[in-house]
Order: C-alpha cells, then structure tokens, then sequence
C-alpha cells in the first residue's frame, strides 16, 4: 500500500500537479487592452512592456503590435520562441509614428508625445498579475 501511494504521488508531480506550465518557477502572465490617443483609437504602433527585474532574474520585456482599432496583445520571443512574461511590474512605451510626405523624401515623426516612446520618461507603469491581464493604455497629448 505504501509503495502505491509513493508511485501515485510521483506520477501526479510528473504528470502536472503543477500549477506553473513547462517547469518555470512562475505562473506566467499575458497582456492586452486598447490604445487610445485623446481618446481616439491609435491606428498603430508597437507597445512594450518593459520588466523592472533584470533579465538575470528571469525578466523579459513583452511586445505587441497594435491593430488599426487601437487593440494590442503582448507577445515575447526570445531566439524565435515565444517566452512567457514573468508576474510583476512594467514600464511601458508606445512608439507609433506618422510619415510626412508633402516635401519631397519622407520624414517619419513621432504620431504619439515622445515621453511614452522612452522608458526613462513614460509616466504608464503597470503590474501584471498571473494569467489574463486586461491593460488599456491612454494617451494624451
């Protein structure tokens, strides 16, 4: 008797009695919300969450693409694989930019105030809980 619970508790612990996926350490986190400017849906851009844990902790920054209707969902690759998002807090940045075509070459600007572009002056921080995370990022000029 003794010997089958010892071989059923090993087989839970190898089968995924385990609450974080592939062996991470961690419940991982997903991010997605809106992009509003003004209140108006920005039509592109890039939004990344950067990690206040350094990369030798396990902090990686998530990036997402945002779609014509201002939505976004965080992504992560690292060497061509995804890589889940560690719970915690983030700085975040929105990059998009407008191209000037009415003097010749084009001159691309920035579409959004340059404080949300860098990561020093952004004033977006979030903390992101295990699983689904609902963030909508409000710009304003």
């Amino acid at each position: 008797m003794k010997t089958r619970l010892v071989l059923l508790a090993a087989c839970l612990a190898a089968f995924g009695c385990n609450r974080n996926p592939g062996g991470l350490g961690y419940e991982p986190c997903e991010a997605m919300g809106d992009v509003t400017l003004d209140g108006a849906p920005l039509p592109s851009g890039m939004v990344t969450f950067v990690p206040q844990i350094p990369e030798s902790a396990g902090g990686h920054p998530g990036i997402g693409s945002i779609e014509s209707s201002g939505h976004y969902r965080l992504g992560n690759a690292e060497h061509g694989r995804a890589k889940p998002l560690r719970p915690g807090e983030y700085v975040v940045t929105v990059v998009a930019m407008d191209v000037d075509r009415s003097r010749g070459k084009p001159a691309p600007k920035l579409a959004v105030p340059g404080r949300y572009a860098d990561a020093t002056q952004t004033p977006l921080r979030v903390t992101l809980a295990p699983g689904d995370n609902r963030v909508d990022l409000r710009l304003v000029r």
